[in-house]
């Protein structure tokens, strides 16, 4: 059975699916405006018409060719692009445009995917070796608010990218289709001068060996993406924005996702993600300075099942040669693995010197043998007297020595005058009067928190 996804629908997880058809993408995006060129399917001709004059201006069967000359004369405006299946043999480029709005009649794709067919609606499909279906910004000026709307891109293995960004400011990729690009799906090139891509409420199938869902880089955001059958869902570098999307391993085809995020660089927020099936790593963090300045809240990410007992985190703070942690929360998180599968700890931190301004707190835990990196803990401790042991040892299990300590005594044995002192890795009970002999007489309720 196949299951047809079309991201011109909005995804409600409380009520379902819920339909945007395509004339609402008008209002939603801000296109009051008639197109500036329709470009349509006539049996094998590509045809252009002008929506102004409703002449033809361009016509061929080379698809690439026609849509290419209807993008160098269009600056400001919006070109439809009909539905149908339109052959790109050749790297399309969009170069100094303010306001261009690129924008198809549907984008869906059927699972599990088997050929070209499956793919439906306004289909660009590339036919040749061509490093991107679509190249933003390759000159300066760069590129101002250029979107993409409603379109399925499909790199068949032979594009390197679908949509590629290099020189662009506010641009826009929204309810578009995409697969079977080798290297990822949507890429930003690294450009200090170009911040502020905007993908959202994609369908992103990679469906090809080794590639990345979004590769993201400064200040960019990804929101409400389904991302399914890549290596990588989602590589960002600093400063960027990745909500609520769904990222999943399809392996029944033969897509594991190994990695559900990726982060290079600092400053970056991630909140109210499902990361589901991963095979490695939930969220790595690798960065080449100090590790930190991340908000990681309110995600849900799960390992995939029948492993057995394995070392693939849920998240993983690492450094090549050593550093300090800062400014890092990872709060009200949800960690586990699926059945079958035992995670051998939740938070791995590789090569973290110390911690500072960090809070690893209130966050679940399912199928986990150790919690792993954390700055709050708490629980029952319970000890048996002896009339003569003052000092009672409960390992805490932080990151480092806790600020603040609360002990309880929950027995009657416990409740003698005492007081506590703490280390990196100890909290100590120390009595005053040594508690009476006993089997578990002593019980203490404990907290403690970095």
């Amino acid at each position: 059975m196949t299951r047809h996804i079309n991201p011109s629908h909005v995804w409600d997880t409380v009520h379902g699916e819920v339909e945007l058809r395509s004339d609402h993408l008008y209002d939603l995006m801000g296109l009051q405006v008639s197109p500036s060129y329709i470009i349509y399917k006539d049996g094998d001709m590509v045809k252009a018409k002008n929506g102004l004059t409703g002449e033809i201006e361009f016509y061929g069967v080379d698809a690439a060719e026609i849509i290419q000359s209807v993008v160098n004369v269009v600056d400001t405006g919006l070109i439809l692009i009909k539905g149908g299946v339109y052959d790109i043999n050749k790297r399309l480029v969009v170069n100094g445009k303010r306001g261009l709005t690129i924008m198809g009649e549907g984008a869906g794709v059927d699972h599990p995917v088997d050929g070209d067919e499956d793919y439906h609606g306004t289909v660009l499909r590339a036919t040749a070796s061509i490093g991107a279906i679509f190249r933003i910004g390759d000159e300066l000026p760069r590129c101002l608010n250029v979107k993409f709307l409603n379109l399925c891109f499909d790199g068949r293995g032979y594009a390197n990218y679908c949509l590629s960004f290099y020189r662009q400011l506010d641009c826009v990729v929204a309810y578009c289709c995409f697969g079977r690009a080798k290297t990822a799906q949507i890429y930003r090139q690294p450009d200090d001068g170009s911040p502020n891509l905007r993908v959202f409420d994609n369908v992103i199938c990679g469906f090809y060996s080794g590639t990345t869902g979004v590769m993201v880089h400064n200040d960019d955001m990804v929101l409400r993406n389904v991302i399914v059958g890549s290596q990588t869902a989602v590589r960002a570098n600093r400063s960027c924005h990745i909500h609520h999307n769904h990222m999943y391993g399809w392996e029944s085809l033969g897509y594991p996702m190994e990695y559900g995020i990726i982060l290079t660089g600092v400053d970056n927020f991630v909140s109210h993600n499902y990361i589901d099936n991963y095979t490695e790593e939930g969220i790595r963090l690798e960065e080449s300075g100090a590790v930190g300045g991340h908000i990681i809240t309110d995600n849900w990410i799960v390992c995939k099942g029948n492993l057995g007992s394995v070392d693939k985190p849920c998240i993983h703070l690492i450094h090549s040669s050593g550093t300090g942690a800062w400014t890092l929360h990872v709060k009200n998180n949800k960690f586990g693995a699926r059945s079958g599968t035992t995670l051998a700890v939740a938070i791995k931190a590789t090569n973290i010197t110390s911690w500072h301004r960090v809070q690893i707190k209130n966050n679940t835990y399912g199928n986990v043998a150790d919690k792993g990196a954390i700055t709050e803990n708490g629980g029952i401790a319970t000890f048996s007297g002896d009339g003569s042991t003052t000092q009672f040892s409960i390992a805490h299990g932080l990151v480092a020595e806790p600020e603040t300590v609360d002990v309880t005594p929950l027995s009657a044995d416990a409740a003698g005058d005492f007081y506590v002192t703490k280390d990196s890795t100890y909290i100590y009970v120390n009595y005053l009067t040594a508690p009476p002999s006993g089997t578990d007489n002593v019980v203490l309720s404990w907290r403690a928190e970095v």
